[in-house]
């Protein structure tokens, strides 16, 4: 089973957070999917995976009509804008070197991969968790290209593009974790198996919200855990309805809107979903 502290969804800025799995997507599949109604205004909710391969699509039918009927397209941040490099040297840089049992685990997980870790050695254990991961999944044939996110954004033709956030509101939020949690998301990164998320993308598929749910909350028992899912999670979540509900009252906004969100935020307690409900918007599950 994943740990609470691995890095499972959220970062579309090429920072992976679900592995997709080798099998071919169908019409079976199940993801979080809504239909939203407010005011008057019309948008779909879809949960994505924010890497994947090429077979992945096309989506069930009714996600790929809903996003042919829609006149504008809202993600969680839009990384096609984003300016990486000022971003890296203003939240990404190590702010203190590792101690000598972390210097120890990084060495050995470095000793068959020196031009991956060489290439991340000065900056955050957040980034290095990233990268790791992305670099892991590489490997595994798996692309951010296809992603859930990314493949709708190629696919944009003239929608508008909204963000809910942005990536340099990401990138603030995880360089705001202390150099200890930083740490526990790296050491995570490094002892990743395979199987722990091939288990997470199976839920996904079959719409079993329930054990993703557990997954990407872990343990909330456990008082740090539950502080980090307040963080990465839930905080966000009010957050994101609140800026949905937004654009869902804006008369200058043309819909129907197509909305896609890491599926981690539609799952569990304190859901996307279950807050639109709350500030009165219709919310129906499709899939």
């Amino acid at each position: 089973m994943i740990t609470g502290f691995r890095l499972k969804h959220l970062l579309t800025s090429a920072l992976l957070l679900f592995y997709a799995a080798s099998s071919v997507a169908a019409d079976t599949d199940k993801p979080p999917f809504f239909k939203l109604e407010y005011q008057g205004q019309t948008a779909w909710l879809l949960g994505s995976i924010h890497i994947g391969k090429a077979d992945f699509f096309p989506m069930p039918k009714q996600v790929e009509q809903a996003f042919d009927n829609s006149r504008a397209l809202v993600v969680e941040a839009d990384v096609t804008k984003a300016d990486m490099m000022p971003l890296i040297r203003k939240y990404g840089l190590k702010r203190n070197e590792f101690n000598d049992e972390q210097k120890a685990l990084m060495a050995d997980y470095c000793q068959p991969r020196q031009a991956v870790c060489q290439s991340i050695a000065g900056l955050a254990p957040w980034v290095q968790a990233m990268q790791l991961t992305l670099a892991q999944f590489m490997e595994l044939g798996l692309q951010p290209e296809h992603g859930v996110d990314s493949h709708f954004l190629a696919r944009r033709g003239d929608k508008s593009i909204l963000e809910l956030e942005s990536v340099e509101q990401q990138f603030a939020m995880l360089s705001s974790f202390s150099d200890d949690v930083q740490w526990l998301m790296l050491e995570e990164a490094i002892k990743q198996q395979p199987d722990d998320i091939v288990e997470l993308i199976q839920a996904w598929r079959d719409g079993d919200n329930q054990t993703l749910a557990t997954i990407m909350e872990g343990d909330l028992s456990q008082p740090e855990q539950k502080a980090f899912v307040e963080i990465l999670l839930w905080e966000r979540n009010r957050t994101m309805a609140d800026t949905t509900v937004t654009m869902l009252a804006d008369k200058e906004i043309k819909g129907p809107l197509f909305i896609i969100i890491g599926a981690g935020h539609l799952v569990g307690q304190h859901t996307i979903p279950e807050l639109l409900a709350e500030k009165g918007v219709k919310v129906t599950k499709l899939l």
